[in-house]
């Protein structure tokens, strides 16, 4: 199999506890904005490995897959399921894990006037909290991967002791503040959604195993953009060109901000900023080029574009197959891995990048 899987100590950083025998299917995958899983099933008697079984502990152990020698996934153990003829299962989440089991104790904020840009919140708080974590193993910190430029979404966030997990507050910027965040092995990396980590290559037609489909969108179509504030103030950005078309349709949404963890209102520059975001999207009338979730890649395309296999990477995606023919620029939203005997199996679920996306960041 050219994927095989491993045993090492917390944190995966010393030398392989071991190699685990008799493996018939192997599952992993990267995820934006949550976790990524992997699972190993298979059945040994050997003496060796089920020592090796015998020793492993959940939580303390992690998993570590290799494809074709490479390391591609690793993180902490959460399940292990043993049998008396040998038969076993091992399932495991990646490094986000931690976070999601450590506490929030201190005070961060970023409420105006010191309103700062997302990803500075979030890493604040990770490297604040997960310091305590590094001493045991944890081995967060130092793959944590911050990119930030004037670009990036700012949030007025405050973050108060034992509110929740440190995972709680990415997930919380990442619904509400355009936060991306996605773990690739014991990389962390943090990025506005605007932006991409990467761009690979084009992908056409060839290279998906199930065929591709265009959609236009009218119900998302606005020309006058309304982001409510809580004063009784708005931002406001209306497209002309659009208003002499269509007439004066108009879409109203509330401020993306921190919502009731907000110490103050949204400004009248922030509502601004998330009106004209939201324009930007929504004339003219969305028209996708949609990758149905979870599409096979053909084995070729897999091995030719491995490396740009992380989501948050852009993809120009091109189709001809329909009567429109198109090109989009597609976000990675997910890819996932499935070996078993009949081979392997390699899906992926794209959307449409936001417009105004930058193709690459650049720190500041």
């Amino acid at each position: 199999m050219r994927n095989q899987a491993f045993i090492y100590d917390r944190g995966s950083s010393g030398a392989a506890l071991g190699k685990i025998d008799g493996q018939v299917r192997v599952k992993w995958n990267r995820q934006r904005d949550t976790f990524s899983e992997a699972e190993v099933i298979g059945r040994t008697t050997a003496p060796d490995c089920c020592s090796l079984m015998e020793r492993t502990r959940s939580v303390r152990h992690e998993l570590v897959i290799e494809r074709d020698g490479k390391r591609v996934w690793e993180g902490p153990i959460t399940g292990i399921s043993l049998e008396k003829d040998g038969a076993y299962k091992i399932s495991a989440r990646d490094l986000l894990f931690f976070p999601n089991r450590t506490v929030v104790k201190n005070t961060y904020s970023s409420a105006y006037p010191a309103i700062r840009h997302v990803t500075e919140h979030a890493e604040e708080v990770i490297r604040g909290e997960m310091a305590a974590g590094e001493a045991y193993g944890f081995n967060v910190l130092p793959g944590l991967e911050v990119y930030t430029n004037a670009e990036t979404s700012n949030t007025s966030a405050v973050t108060k002791p034992y509110s929740g997990y440190v995972w709680d507050v990415l997930d919380s910027l990442a619904q509400r503040s355009s936060l991306d965040y996605v773990v690739v092995n014991r990389r962390l990396i943090l990025i506005d959604t605007h932006q991409f980590i990467a761009m690979g290559r084009r992908l056409v037609d060839a290279d998906f195993l199930d065929g591709l489909r265009v959609t236009e969108y009218g119900v998302e179509l606005a020309v006058g953009n309304y982001v409510s504030g809580t004063e009784g103030n708005a931002g406001v950005v209306i497209t002309e060109e659009g208003l002499d078309y269509y007439g004066p349709i108009e879409l109203l949404a509330a401020s993306y901000g921190s919502g009731s963890d907000d110490a103050e209102p949204p400004t009248q520059e922030e509502l601004d900023d998330q009106a004209l975001r939201n324009a930007r999207s929504r004339y003219p009338a969305p028209v996708v080029l949609k990758v149905p979730e979870n599409s096979q890649l053909a084995p070729s395309t897999v091995d030719d574009i491995f490396d740009w296999l992380i989501p948050t990477t852009g993809f120009p995606v091109y189709s001809d197959a329909t009567c429109r023919e198109i090109e989009q620029i597609q976000k990675l939203d997910k890819v996932s891995f499935e070996e078993t005997a009949d081979g392997e199996k390699v899906s992926v679920t794209l959307s449409s990048a936001p417009i105004g996306s930058d193709i690459v960041p650049e720190d500041e």
